[in-house]
């Protein structure tokens, strides 16, 4: 393993870990129904760290989707999945996304209501956090994560469909203004306008 793919791994580790250490360090220490000073119209909440927890572990997994984003080879629009390994790379970077899209909703979601003190008129409740809120969004960003490493470890690195449209002409990537037109022959008649 070379060393810019170890740093690749350590630091996508780290980051999926981290978002997942900090979701749950926030169902730990999130409210309770016992925690709260219910009045009659009113819902007191103590101080609580569990929203910022949450808004953290959300922001390390926007990081860690788009580390993982920058790294990962893109072949899905270049029809590059004639091997099993291409194609299980492919397979693994749609469901991390699909992975982080449901870990950033739920962290966001729960890291919103844990921070909202209001109380629900028609009902007389107050709005609390369900359980599992914080644990199943760290769940699912650590998945994405992992998910993200292994699409990094099957994708090519340097496919021959992958290169780059510019080098097949010879150019180096610099656009010649030359125009390529047929030649006109002694047959050619002007065309005639209709008024």
């Amino acid at each position: 393993m070379g060393m810019s793919k170890a740093w690749v791994f350590v630091v996508v580790a780290f980051l999926g870990v981290a978002a997942a250490v900090l979701a749950f360090a926030a169902e730990a220490i999130k409210l309770k129904v016992s925690d709260m000073d219910i009045t009659r119209f009113k819902c007191s909440y103590p101080s609580n760290p569990a929203n910022i927890l949450g808004y953290m572990a959300v922001a390390l997994s926007i990081i860690n989707q788009i580390a993982i984003s920058a790294v990962v080879p893109c072949c899905c629009s270049r029809g590059c999945t004639e091997n099993v390994h291409t194609r299980k790379g492919v397979v693994c970077l749609s469901i991390s996304w699909v992975g982080y899209i449901l870990g950033v909703t739920l962290l966001s979601y729960g890291a919103s209501v844990s921070s909202r003190q209001q109380i629900l008129g028609a009902t007389r409740f107050c709005i609390i956090v369900k359980p599992g809120i914080f644990a199943a969004g760290g769940i699912c960003a650590l998945v994405a994560g992992i998910l993200g490493l292994c699409s990094y470890n099957s994708l090519p690195k340097n496919h021959p469909q992958l290169a780059p449209i510019a080098g097949q002409y010879s150019q180096d990537g610099i656009a010649m203004g030359n125009p390529h037109f047929f030649p006109m022959t002694s047959g050619y008649t002007k065309q005639q306008q209709y008024v």
